[in-house]
C-alpha cells in the first residue's frame, strides 16, 4: 500500500490487487480520472477478493490479575476488536440492559439514587439513552455517590445536542471494572493499553485483532474513480471515506467488521454502489451524512449495522443500515437485515426507494422505521418488503405511556409541511407500533400497499392546523391480525374534520378476528374513541367505498402472510383452501410477482366436492436393478392437478402394512425384498388435503413394478438389535462388507444424526443423546443400500 500511496496516478491508470492476498494499512487515492478514462482499482488472479485491512493481531499479553490481561496498543481511537473472528463490544456495567437515572442537571450530570460509589467510574465512558432515538457517549469526569458528571466531548458524533430525559437509562463501559465475560475489553489511551478478559484459560489459543487504522481507503476531492472487487475490513472509523469527490463507482466490494461506517460520504455527488455486501459495522453501513447528491445504491446487502449499544457514534442518524442525505438518491434492490436504528434513512428531495427488503430494525434505538425520511419532498417509496419492526423500549422509560417497541414500517416524519411522497405497492408486516406513520405532514399518496400485523396499520397525527392536507389513500389493504390491533389511528391535536385531510377511498380496513370498532380516533390528542368502519365513513366523510374483511375467523393462526422479496416469480404451496382480503379464493398454491405479498385466511366457506378424486395420469418404471429407486421417477397427478409421490404397497392398509412405505416428499423407494410389487398412489380431496383414510377409493393402483435386484442369497444379511432401544444399538453383518461401506442413522426429516464407516462384522452406536422417536438405519454396502426402521424410547 505504501507504493500505491506514493504513486502519481493518471486518467486511465489501473491499480490491480492480487486475489487471495491481504494488504495491511490505509490507502489514499490522490488523483482523478476523467469521464472517458477513470482510474481503476481492481483485482487480478484467482481466488477471493483482495482485502485491504486495518487490523493488527495482538500477540503479547501480560496478566493484570483476575483473568484480565493487557497488551500494548497506540491508536487515537479503538472501535473494532475481534476475538477468534467475532466482533466484541466493550465490557459494560450492567452487562446487559440499562440502569435508570431519576434526575439530571442540564447537559452536565445524571443522578441514579440506586447507584453507589463502591466502584468509582471516573475516567470510564457512560452511554446515556437521552431520547428514544438518541444514545450518546460521554467520558465520566467525576463520580460521587449516585451522581455521574460527564464531559461534553464530541469527538465521535454530536453528544451535546440533547439533554437527558429523567427515568431513562444509562450504562458504563470502557473501564477495567466492566470486564467479566470472555472477550470483554476496554482501551486506555493514556496508558496505550487494551485490556481484555480471558478468564482462567488465559489468552493462549485465542486470536485478537484490533483496528490499527482509522480508514481503509480515503478519496478526498478527487473524481472518476472505480473500485471493483476489493474487500475492506478492520478500520476504526470508516472503511471508505469520501469527501468532496464525484463520480465514484464501487462495484462488488465487501466491507466486513468495520468499527464505524463501511462507506462514508460528505459533500459529494454521483456516488454509485453496485452489489457487494456490508457485514458487521458498528455505526452505519452507508453514511452519506450531508450534501451527497445523485447517489445510487443498487443490489447491496447490509447485515448487522449498529447493533451493539454504546459502539455507535453519538447524536442523530446513527446505527442505521443505509443513510443518504442529499437530493435525487436512488436506493433499490438492497437487502438490509438487523439495524440498530433505521433500516433505510434518507433526507432530501426526489428520492426513489424501490424493491428493497428491510428485516429487523430499531433493535437498539427506536422512534424510527424500516424506511424513514425527514425533511425531503417528492419521494417515491414503492414495492419494498419491510418486516419485523422490533423497537427498543428498555432504557426509554421516560415515555412510560408508550411501553412498546416504537418502530414503524414506513415513517414520514414532520420535517416539512408537505412531503409529497408516493408510497405505493409496499408490503409491511409485524410490529408493535405503526405500519405506515404520517407525522404532521401532507401531500402524500398511499396507493395499493399491504400492511399487516401492526398495532396500528395506518397512523396519522396532526399537531398543527392545516398541516395534513392533500393526502390520497386508496387501494390499500390495512389488515389487523389480533383483536387488539387497529386498522387506522387518526390522532388530531387540532379541532378540524378528517374530511379536510385529503381523499381516502377503496381501501380494505379489515380485522377478520373482530371487524367491529377497528378504527381509533382522537379529537384532542389524548381521548380515544373507537369506531366501526361505517361510523368512520359518517364521521370523516372518507372511505365511502372501503370495505371490511370478506369473512370472519376465530383463530388468528388462520391468517397467513406470504411475500416475495426476489426478482423472480414465486409460487407458494398452501396446505388448505384460503381466501384473500378481496375475496379471491386459492387452492393448492398462490403465485406472487416480484416484491409483492398477500394476506390469506382460512376459507371458511370453501366449496367441498365430495366426488372422490381420481388419478388422471401416472408413470412408473417397470424394472429396477438396485434396492433403491428415486421416487421422482414415480409420478401421479390427480383430477385437481396436484402431482404427488406418496406410495404404498397395499391399498387395504396403506399406512400400517408390514411392507407399506410412504413418503410425502421426493425420496427413494426401497424394496423390502426381491420380486414384483403393486404400487398405489395417493390423491387429494376436493379441499386440497391429503386423504389418509384407509379407503381403497383414495388409493389408486399405479402399476406393477418388477425388481431384478439381487436374490436373497446374494444380499448381506443385516441384523439390528435391540429394536426398540433406549440408548445402545448393535448392527451385525452376515459377511464382511466391502471397503468404504458405511451406516447412516437418519431422523424422519432426513437429517443424519450418526454415521460411521464399517470396519468389521459389527458396529455399536451410543444413541442416548437422541430424542425418542422413529429413525431409519441406512446401510450403504458398495452399490447396494438397505433401510430398516429403528425406534428409540426412554
Amino acid at each position: 500500500l505504501a507504493r500505491v500511496n506514493a504513486a502519481t496516478l493518471s486518467a486511465g491508470d489501473q491499480v490491480l490487487f492480487q486475489r487471495g492476498n491481504t494488504f495491511y494499512g490505509s490507502l489514499t487515492v490522490k488523483n482523478s480520472g476523467t469521464s472517458a478514462n477513470t482510474i481503476k482499482l481492481n483485482a487480478y488472479g484467482t481466488g477471493n477478493n483482495p482485502i485491504i485491512s486495518g487490523f493488527s493481531t495482538l500477540s503479547s499479553w501480560t496478566s493484570n490479575g483476575n483473568g484480565i490481561y493487557y497488551a500494548t496498543l497506540d491508536v487515537p481511537r479503538l472501535n473494532i476488536v475481534t476475538l477468534d473472528g467475532a466482533v466484541k463490544g466493550m465490557g459494560r456495567f450492567p452487562e446487559t440492559g440499562y440502569m435508570n437515572y431519576e434526575t439530571h442537571n442540564a447537559k452536565v450530570s445524571i443522578t441514579d439514587n440506586q447507584l453507589t460509589g463502591t466502584t468509582n467510574w471516573t475516567g470510564a465512558e457512560i452511554g446515556i439513552r437521552k431520547y428514544r432515538w438518541i444514545l450518546d457517549r460521554h467520558v465520566v469526569t467525576n463520580h460521587s455517590a449516585g451522581t455521574i458528571t460527564y464531559s461534553s466531548n464530541t469527538d465521535y458524533g454530536n453528544a451535546t445536542l440533547y439533554e437527558p430525559l429523567d427515568k431513562n437509562g444509562y450504562f458504563i463501559q470502557n473501564n477495567i471494572g466492566c470486564l467479566n465475560d470472555l472477550g470483554d475489553w476496554s482501551y486506555n489511551g493514556s496508558e496505550n493499553r487494551i485490556y481484555m478478559y480471558f478468564g482462567s484459560g488465559g489468552p493462549l489459543g485465542h486470536i485478537v485483532k484490533v483496528g490499527s487504522a482509522d480508514k481503509n481507503l480515503t478519496i478526498s476531492n478527487q473524481s472518476y474513480i472505480d473500485l471493483t472487487n476489493i474487500d475492506f475490513e478492520g478500520a476504526n472509523i470508516n472503511g471508505l471515506y469520501l469527501t468532496g469527490s464525484n463520480y465514484i463507482s464501487i462495484n462488488g466490494c465487501n466491507f466486513n467488521n468495520q468499527g464505524g461506517n463501511a462507506i462514508y460520504g460528505l459533500t459529494a455527488k454521483y456516488i454509485k454502489v453496485s452489489g457487494g455486501s456490508i457485514i458487521n459495522v458498528l455505526n452505519n453501513g452507508i453514511f452519506f451524512e450531508w450534501d451527497v447528491n445523485n447517489a445510487t445504491v443498487d443490489g447491496l446487502t447490509i447485515t448487522n449495522a449498529g447493533i451493539i449499544p454504546g459502539a455507535s457514534k453519538s447524536g442523530d442518524g446513527t446505527s442505521v443500515g443505509l443513510y443518504i442525505a442529499g437530493n435525487n438518491a436512488v436506493i433499490r434492490n438492497c437487502k438490509i437485515t438487523n439495524a440498530g436504528y433505521n433500516g433505510i434513512h434518507f433526507n432530501g428531495d426526489d428520492a426513489l426507494v424501490e424493491n428493497n427488503r428491510v428485516d429487523s430494525f430499531c433493535t437498539e434505538k427506536d422512534d424510527g422505521a424500516g424506511i424513514y425520511t425527514y425533511g425531503g419532498v417528492r419521494a417515491t417509496i414503492r414495492n419494498n418488503i419491510v418486516l419485523n419492526a422490533i423497537g427498543a423500549y428498555a432504557g426509554a422509560e421516560y415515555g412510560y405511556w408508550e411501553p412498546f417497541g416504537k418502530a414503524a414500517g414506513i415513517y414520514l416524519d414532520n420535517g416539512t409541511a408537505s412531503h409529497n411522497a408516493i408510497i405505493s405497492g409496499n408490503s409491511l408486516a409485524h410490529g408493535e407500533w405503526a405500519g405506515i406513520f404520517i407525522n404532521d405532514n401532507g401531500g402524500n399518496s398511499l396507493l395499493n400497499n399491504i400492511v399487516f400485523n401492526f398495532s396500528e396499520q395506518l397512523f396519522i397525527i396532526e399537531y398543527s392546523l392545516g398541516k395534513v392536507r392533500n393526502t390520497t389513500i386508496t387501494g390499500n389493504q390495512f389488515i389487523a391480525k389480533t383483536i387488539k390491533q387497529k386498522t387506522l389511528f387518526n390522532q388530531m391535536y387540532v379541532a378540524e374534520s378528517p374530511s379536510l385531510l385529503g381523499a381516502f377511498n377503496n381501501n380494505y380496513l379489515a380485522r377478520p378476528m373482530d371487524d367491529n370498532l377497528t378504527i381509533q380516533i382522537s379529537t384532542n390528542g389524548n381521548t380515544l374513541i373507537q369506531r366501526t368502519l361505517e361510523e368512520w365513513k359518517t364521521y370523516s366523510g372518507q372511505d365511502a367505498n372501503s370495505k371490511k374483511s370478506p369473512q370472519a375467523i376465530t383463530n388468528e393462526n388462520d391468517l397467513q402472510f406470504e411475500y416475495n422479496a426476489t426478482q423472480s416469480v414465486k409460487t407458494v404451496s398452501l396446505g388448505r383452501p384460503m381466501i384473500d382480503i378481496k375475496g379471491t379464493k386459492y387452492q393448492g398454491t398462490v403465485t406472487l410477482q416480484p416484491y409483492t405479498s398477500v394476506v390469506l385466511m382460512k376459507d371458511a366457506n370453501a366449496t367441498i366436492d365430495n366426488t372422490p378424486p381420481v388419478i388422471s395420469a401416472f408413470s412408473v418404471p417397470t424394472t429396477s436393478s438396485s434396492l433403491t429407486i428415486p421416487i421422482s421417477t414415480f409420478k401421479a397427478t390427480d383430477n385437481i392437478g396436484v402431482t404427488g409421490y406418496l406410495l404404498t404397497e397395499t391399498a387395504s392398509n396403506p399406512l400400517t402394512g408390514t411392507e407399506g412405505w410412504t413418503a410425502l416428499v421426493p425420496s427413494d423407494y426401497v424394496f423390502p425384498s426381491a420380486g414384483s410389487k403393486t404400487l398405489y398412489a395417493w390423491v387429494k380431496d376436493a379441499a386440497g388435503n391429503v386423504n389418509y383414510q384407509k379407503n381403497s377409493s383414495v388409493f389408486v393402483e399405479m402399476g406393477i413394478l418388477t425388481s431384478n435386484i439381487k436374490s436373497s442369497n446374494e444380499i448381506i444379511k443385516i441384523d439390528i438389535f435391540p429394536n426398540p432401544t433406549t440408548d445402545r444399538l448393535t448392527i451385525c453383518f452376515s459377511t464382511q462388507p466391502e471397503v468404504g461401506s458405511r451406516i447412516d442413522i437418519l431422523d424422519m426429516a432426513g437429517r443424519k444424526v450418526a454415521s460411521r464407516i464399517i470396519t468389521g462384522m459389527s458396529e455399536v452406536f451410543n444413541l442416548d443423546h437422541q430424542t425418542p422417536g422413529l429413525y431409519l438405519v441406512k446401510s450403504i454396502l458398495g452399490t447396494d443400500e438397505n433401510i430398516q426402521k429403528l425406534i428409540i424410547t426412554k
